[in-house]
C-alpha cells in the first residue's frame, strides 16, 4: 500500500459509471502517481448529498460537464491518499487534495500548547473575557433515534456509532462558525459540513444505509488531520 500523504497525479483517463452496489453515479479518473510510478483511481460519487462538493472537485480538474463525452483540461494535479478500514481490511482512499476546501491542516495538541505558551510569554495571559466558546454537547447532534424496543436493539447500536462519529466531527472538523451556530441554536452550517464529510467518507452510500462499520469509518475520517 502507498503511505498516506499528498502526491502528484498525472492524468491518464476518465470514465463515467455507477457503483455496482448502490447504483450511485460516479466519475472515475485514473492518475499515474508520479512519486510511486503506479496508477490509482479517484472515484467521485454524485448523489443528493455529494453533488455540490463533487461538482466543485470535478471543476478543479477542468471537467467539461459532458457526462456522455467526458474530458478534463489539466494534465496533472495533487492527490491525497488516506487509509481507512472497510470490511475488516485496510484500504487506500484517493481524493483530490485541493478543491476549494480548507487550506490548512488541524494543529496537534502539542502545537496548540506551544503556541499558547509563546503567546503568554510575548503578549501576557489571555483576556478572560475572550474565552473561546465551549464546544456543543452531544445534544446538539442531529435528532436522536426512536425509543428503544427489543426489535430496535440493532438500530440503537447503529445510533451509538453515529453519535461517536458526530462527536469526532465536533472535535476535529467542525469550524468555529459551525460551533458558534450550534450554540446559538442554528445548525445550518454544521449540517452542511456534516453532509460533506459523510459524502467524502462513505461516497458510495446514502446516510440512511450506513451501518456501524460505516459510522466507524466516518469517525476515523474525521480524525485524519487535513
Amino acid at each position: 500500500m502507498i503511505e498516506p500523504g499528498t502526491y502528484t497525479g498525472l492524468f491518464r483517463g476518465i470514465e463515467v459509471g455507477k457503483s455496482p452496489n448502490t447504483g450511485t453515479p460516479c466519475v472515475a479518473t485514473t492518475w499515474m502517481i508520479e512519486e510511486e510510478d503506479t496508477e490509482r483511481t479517484v472515484y467521485t460519487y454524485i448523489n443528493k448529498n455529494t453533488m455540490k462538493t463533487s461538482f466543485k472537485k470535478l471543476d478543479t480538474i477542468g471537467f467539461n460537464g459532458d457526462f456522455e463525452n467526458p474530458v478534463v483540461e489539466i494534465e496533472q494535479t495533487q492527490l491525497r491518499c488516506i487509509h481507512s478500514e472497510y470490511d475488516g481490511k485496510e484500504r487506500e482512499k484517493w481524493d483530490f487534495a485541493s478543491w476549494g476546501g480548507a487550506g490548512v491542516e488541524s494543529a496537534d495538541k502539542k502545537s496548540i500548547r506551544d503556541l499558547n505558551a509563546q503567546w503568554k510569554r510575548e503578549m501576557g495571559a489571555p483576556d478572560k473575557k475572550a474565552k473561546p466558546k465551549a464546544k456543543p454537547k452531544p445534544e446538539a447532534a442531529p435528532p436522536e433515534p426512536e425509543p428503544e424496543t427489543e426489535k430496535d436493539e440493532p438500530k440503537k447500536k447503529g445510533a451509538t456509532a453515529r453519535e461517536l462519529a458526530w462527536e469526532s466531527y465536533l472535535e476535529h472538523k467542525a469550524t468555529e462558525d459551525a460551533i458558534a451556530g450550534l450554540e446559538d441554536g442554528k445548525s445550518a452550517k454544521a449540517t452542511l459540513e456534516w453532509s460533506t464529510i459523510l459524502a467524502e467518507a462513505i461516497p458510495s452510500k446514502e446516510e440512511e444505509d450506513f451501518g456501524d462499520e460505516d459510522w466507524e469509518n466516518v469517525k476515523l475520517y474525521c480524525e485524519v488531520p487535513y
